[in-house]
């Protein structure tokens, strides 16, 4: 399998080599923290890495809707720093990097206002994605309450980008007056998740479980945000620490785990997602159970 980079300058120029690919892998560079491109893509044909999207700009932004219309390349940082002079911004909490909008919202990592604020799904209202053979679709609206059809644009929130390619995102903000303050305490300097050898652990627990599960992590751990009972380790691949009662992990080399679905409903409606988004069989996710 070959893999070639791709470096768009226009949303035009990606449309068409999307549409004059025989088998397209969607992995841009921070993504390659969770794993080979193998894991994503069939081992068959060539695959391509997007190494940065073209849109990289807020289009448009209502203070009086507090809404902001953003193009999927431009980064966390960015962002926060434009809507910071109004005032607004995402009410993201420490210990995410800092992503392009349309790696972040493929990767939906916890972070330490979660608990507080939601997470992307809570955020973003709607897109405008670029799928397998070509065609623009947009999903979800400019509403905060929407209830006219399902939330497709939620499918692509934590799918790593395997089911399509956001060009732009239609996000819901928050004053920064109203942003929960929130503890934060690195307990290790030489690196931080995702970029410590061996890949990275993140794990939400209940308040009642979250020393125990720091200690048991030991020295292992990174970062803690007691404030949403969220810590950070780093973890070889073989490893797996104790898990609690409603808890979350989301972790580095997790292979085939992340997409085992095992109710057969969520199994047919993941195959007609599938069939629905990729009718050419171009992005691949891997199986789903």
């Amino acid at each position: 399998m070959s893999i070639s980079t791709l470096t768009p300058a226009t949303r035009k120029e990606l449309v068409q080599l999307v549409a004059s690919a025989t088998s397209l892998g969607i992995h841009r560079s921070p993504l390659k923290w969770f794993g080979r491109p193998s894991a994503l893509w069939r081992e068959e044909g060539d695959a391509f890495v997007v190494a940065a999207l073209p849109d990289r700009a807020i289009i448009s932004f209502s203070p009086e809707d507090q809404v902001v219309v953003v193009g999927g390349g431009m980064r966390v940082s960015e962002l926060q720093a434009g809507l910071g002079a109004e005032g607004y911004g995402l009410p993201i909490g420490p210990g995410v990097p800092d992503l392009a909008l349309s790696d972040a919202i493929a990767l939906d990592l916890p972070h330490g206002l979660e608990s507080q604020h939601g997470s992307w799904r809570s955020w973003v209202l709607g897109m405008t994605i670029l799928l397998a053979d070509g065609n623009i679709v947009t999903a979800g609206s400019r509403a905060v309450k929407n209830v006219a059809g399902y939330d497709l644009h939620k499918l692509f929130i934590g799918a790593r980008g395997t089911l399509g390619v956001l060009l732009d995102v239609t996000l819901r903000v928050t004053p920064t007056r109203a942003v929960a303050p929130t503890l934060w305490r690195p307990t290790r300097r030489e690196g931080f998740f995702p970029t410590l050898p061996g890949g990275g652990w993140i794990q939400r627990t209940l308040a009642t479980d979250f020393m125990k599960a720091v200690e048991k992590a030991g020295d292992q751990v990174v970062a803690i945000d007691p404030a949403s009972s969220v810590f950070w380790a780093t973890l070889p691949p073989d490893q797996d620490l104790p898990r609690y009662r409603g808890d979350a992990v989301l972790r580095a080399h997790s292979g085939e785990k992340n997409l085992r679905i095992e109710d057969t409903m969520m199994q047919k409606f993941m195959l007609r997602a599938k069939a629905e988004f990729d009718p050419t069989d171009k992005l691949n996710a891997g199986e789903f159970f």
